[in-house]
């Protein structure tokens, strides 16, 4: 999915700071209401990591709970390096296809 950068939105701050975001109640926060998934009504929080090739940002990994308060800031360095892995591969398959 392409989201316009700079639209008020979680992942936006999060591919704009390069750092990750929780919305750890997501009937809580209005930044989220246009975004939710209607096909995942049983979201209550999102981890969003940016996914960043040589410090440019190219997108970013959403990973979403039925639970409220689900994650903190201890689950960064759990999800951050699968995120990396991510961003390269995405990087990867871009460069091969422009080949």
């Amino acid at each position: 999915i392409r989201l316009e950068i700079g639209r008020r939105s979680l992942i936006s701050w999060v591919i704009q700071s390069r750092k990750a975001g929780f919305a750890l109640d997501t009937g809580e926060d209005a930044m989220l209401w246009p975004f939710l998934n209607p096909h995942l009504p049983e979201t209550h929080s999102i981890i969003i990591l940016p996914l960043l090739v040589q410090d440019q940002p190219i997108g970013g990994l959403e990973i979403h709970s039925s639970r409220k308060l689900a994650f903190s800031n201890k689950d960064i360095p759990l999800y951050q390096p699968l995120a990396d892995k991510l961003a390269k591969a995405i990087y990867n398959a871009r460069t091969f296809h422009k080949k």
